[in-house]
């Protein structure tokens, strides 16, 4: 899309809009360096298709250039407009997305923000990112909202909210646009959606391609967070040792989503690992207080965080999360964070990855479903 607007203010460096030059006027180009547009129709010259309303009811009026959206107060405390399709799904931890747009009012002096909401596979919110603008009768730019995700197989929805409301409020939007940010999507060397029946457990992250071999006692195609999933009971999945499972000094985000249908009554319920003490490792279990357990040990040292927040049996899918950064690890339990100072280093070894079980398959056994498990590096 392009419009005309004798605004060159609106230059914004390493953003959306890039401003040009022509001998008649000044116009500005909506792209991005980043990547492409992934909302549709974020210039509404298709009307309002893909998009509907917040507790507003929604007109196309002149935009910028063109179609533009009006959203109207119809009730509750905020209103507005969101994309219908959740523009990213599938995502990986650590890609990072930004939001920008174009807005004016006739109710000028009110806030309006967008919105970049993360979720789970299961659907559970995990967190919200949101940058807002107070409005003006001429048309400005959206201050823009970044969001990293936290965690892998989830989405994340769009949406231009007002909020402290009140009857007769409205505001126009235009020019809206969700991009990818180029070089934020870490290296996935293992993303399992744990969808197979039979056979071995795929990979579908970057390649190669780190498929497993599940044994023992696991019963498939069971009801998952997305697709369906493999329910535990004296059994675990075996990821054959490849290099790229090794982090070295990059961060380290592990992902799965657990329903567990008892708690450990003693020891813990291994969930992921790769390695064994006293070699250089990474590891995921269930505590029996219902903790998560993050251990990582590499180079420099070997250290443990366990998450404040609890869960108990057979009260659905949880989102889990074990991530390692310079200088700090994070257990992430239901989108909750405890962090702890650590300094682990370089992490490799020559081990397989192990879902569901102690390596080799001798304690520990998870008992209950995990989904959607993903291994994600920087």
């Amino acid at each position: 899309m392009r419009f005309r607007i004798p605004m060159p203010s609106l230059r914004r460096t390493g953003g959306i809009l890039i401003l040009t030059a022509s001998m008649s006027a000044l116009s500005i180009s909506a792209a991005s360096a980043a990547g492409p547009n992934l909302l549709t129709n974020g210039d509404f010259e298709s009307g309002l298709t893909g998009w509907t309303a917040l507790r507003s009811t929604l007109s196309t009026v002149p935009g910028v250039s063109g179609n533009a959206v009006r959203a109207t107060y119809a009730s509750g405390t905020d209103y507005g407009v969101r994309a219908i399709a959740r523009p990213v799904t599938g995502g990986v931890a650590g890609t990072q997305y930004t939001g920008d747009g174009m807005v004016r009012s006739d109710t000028p002096g009110k806030k309006v923000c967008i919105y970049l909401t993360e979720y789970a596979p299961g659907g559970s919110q995990i967190g919200q990112s949101k940058a807002c603008t107070t409005t003006t009768t001429g048309w400005a730019l959206l201050n823009t909202v970044t969001r990293t995700l936290t965690g892998s197989g989830g989405s994340l929805a769009f949406a231009v909210r007002q909020s402290a409301a009140v009857a007769g409020d409205s505001f126009d939007a235009d020019s809206l646009s969700l991009v990818q940010e180029a070089g934020t999507t870490p290296s996935a060397p293992g993303l399992w959606h744990m969808n197979e029946t039979s056979g071995d457990m795929l990979d579908s992250g970057a390649a190669p391609a780190n498929n497993g071999t599940p044994a023992g006692t696991i019963t498939r195609g069971v009801a998952g967070t997305v697709g369906t999933a493999y329910s535990f009971t004296r059994g675990w999945v075996t990821v054959p040792h490849d290099v790229s499972l090794n982090p070295g000094t990059q961060k380290v985000t592990v992902t799965a989503a657990i329903n567990p249908v008892s708690i450990p009554t003693s020891g813990d319920y291994d969930i992921i690992r790769k390695g064994d003490y006293p070699a250089q490792l990474y590891k995921v279990e269930l505590l029996k207080t219902g903790a998560l357990s993050c251990a990582f040990r590499g180079s420099s040292g070997a250290n443990t965080v366990i998450s404040t927040n609890t869960i108990a049996a057979n009260t659905g899918f949880h989102t889990i999360q074990c991530v390692k950064v310079a200088g700090q690890i994070q257990a992430v339990m239901d989108g909750v964070t405890t962090s702890k100072n650590a300094n682990i280093g370089s992490i490799a070894n020559t081990a397989p990855v192990v879902i569901g079980a102690h390596t080799g398959g001798d304690s520990g056994f998870f008992k209950g479903r995990i989904d959607e498990v993903s291994v994600a590096f920087g």
